[in-house]
């Protein structure tokens, strides 16, 4: 008798843990790219939710790379390479190329209404 209990309390322990799961999965997030080419950053300015993916993508013939101070930096990509940043703040982040110094942007980071 106290197997069984043991063994009940263990389904329903893993049944509400995947359902905590379940919850957390839906949580919307997009990915938004940013395309580096003709020595600019395509869009210029993006505004973003909280907790969205950012992609840098190189399909320019000259490397590139957007850095913000502490707190972000692509390294140098090459045609084709591509790096991400997920903000942990919200705020207007302005970047820049640091190889082509006239390379600028902006994100700016929302609350989800």
């Amino acid at each position: 008798m106290i197997r069984r209990r043991k063994s009940v309390l263990a389904l329903l322990t893993v049944g509400l843990a995947c359902g905590a799961g379940a919850a957390v999965a839906s949580i919307d997030v997009t990915r938004h790219e940013i395309v580096m080419r003709g020595n600019s950053f395509t869009p210029r300015d993006l505004t973003v939710d909280l907790g969205d993916t950012i992609v840098w993508k190189n399909v320019d013939i000259v490397r590139h790379n957007a850095v913000r101070a502490e707190t972000f930096d692509t390294g140098e990509l090459r045609t084709g390479d591509s790096n991400s940043w997920i903000p942990a703040d919200t705020g207007t982040y302005r970047y820049r190329c640091t190889i082509h110094q006239r390379m600028r942007g902006t994100v700016t980071v929302a609350t989800k209404p």
